[in-house]
């Protein structure tokens, strides 16, 4: 049970991380670009690093997940070896959407 929680977690999370992360660098934006001066300036600036932070989190995130299922994917028996190649394919190449997909149609099945 612990592993599947984890593994759900994992294919959410760089998602969330790259999302939650865009979003405070163009609501700092937004505002700083609106008021822009005092202490708002100071507090968008925040949000901005904050914001670039998520998204380098994110595509660190993003890279350990990758490496992750695509060994979990690798190390299934009941998967014929051209399957295994396409599912490392698309992890490599679409990873942020391809995450959750294949954790509910490959990953989720083996727990």
């Amino acid at each position: 049970q612990m592993k599947k929680n984890l593994n759900c977690i994992l294919a959410f999370a760089p998602l969330v991380c790259f999302i939650a992360g865009i979003v405070l660098v163009m609501i700092s934006g937004i505002v700083g670009g609106i008021v822009g001066e005092g202490a708002v300036l100071v507090i968008c600036s925040i949000l901005s690093i904050l914001g670039l932070i998520l998204v380098f989190a994110g595509v660190i995130a993003d890279l350990v997940v990758m490496v992750y299922f695509g060994v979990l994917v690798c190390k299934r028996k009941d998967l014929e070896v051209g399957m295994k190649v396409l599912w490392c394919v698309l992890l490599y190449f679409f990873n942020l959407l391809i995450f959750p997909i294949c954790y509910f149609v490959v990953l989720r099945k083996e727990q």
